[in-house]
């Protein structure tokens, strides 16, 4: 203030401020840009620590699973089968479990089958453990078939009530007909029906 005072020439004034404020456009644009990108980090990081804090305030939750003989309806695969192998997909999102199969209920007859689960409970995954054994209920995804903790997949010596329904159900593949616990090809039964017909028909 001593020094505005004493220069009472406005052009004097003038050369000072120049002097001490060479580019105040220039400084002016920094300054906004500086404040724009501390604004836009502190509003990412706002949002990182809420999607955070409901992670943790909001985990998996599921309902209760329905009845084995929904459940079986609703998959579309149900098998039994030994954990051979765990690994963490390309996505980094699921796990691609690798199961030795025991039995196959529903779905594709095979030696081995692979289920996606995610890879945290947080996140709804099923915690498979190598070398046990379970009762898996999976369901077609976009890119192979998948199960959570909220289906009706449980370590195998806990699931006899499952096991009660399952086994009463159909021995024979598609195409076959149960008959005293032994399967015959529908083909057959329609031919030995025609002889039958046709004998007492003679």
């Amino acid at each position: 203030m001593v020094i505005l005072t004493a220069l009472s020439n406005r052009s004097e004034i003038n050369q000072l401020l120049q002097l001490l404020f060479p580019n105040p456009i220039c400084i002016s644009q920094i300054s906004l840009s500086s404040f724009y990108y501390i604004t836009n980090m502190e509003l990412r990081l706002n949002i990182l620590f809420i999607s955070l804090l409901i992670g943790f305030a909001f985990p998996c939750s599921c309902m209760e699973p329905p009845p084995p003989e929904e459940a079986y309806e609703e998959a579309d695969a149900v098998f039994s089968g030994q954990v051979t192998n765990i690994v963490v997909d390309e996505s980094g999102y699921y796990h691609e479990v690798t199961f030795q199969i025991i039995d196959v209920w529903k779905g594709e007859d095979s030696e081995e089958i692979t289920v996606l689960t995610e890879t945290y409970s947080d996140a709804c995954g099923y915690n498979f453990q190598i070398n046990n054994e379970y009762l898996v209920y999976a369901y077609n995804y976009t890119w192979g078939i998948y199960t959570n903790i909220c289906t009706r997949t449980n370590l195998l010596e806990y699931a006899s009530e499952d096991l009660d329904y399952l086994n009463q159900l159909s021995i024979c593949d598609n195409g076959y007909t149960e008959f005293n616990n032994l399967c015959f090809h529908d083909g057959d039964i329609e031919i030995l029906q025609e002889l039958i017909d046709n004998s007492v028909n003679s």
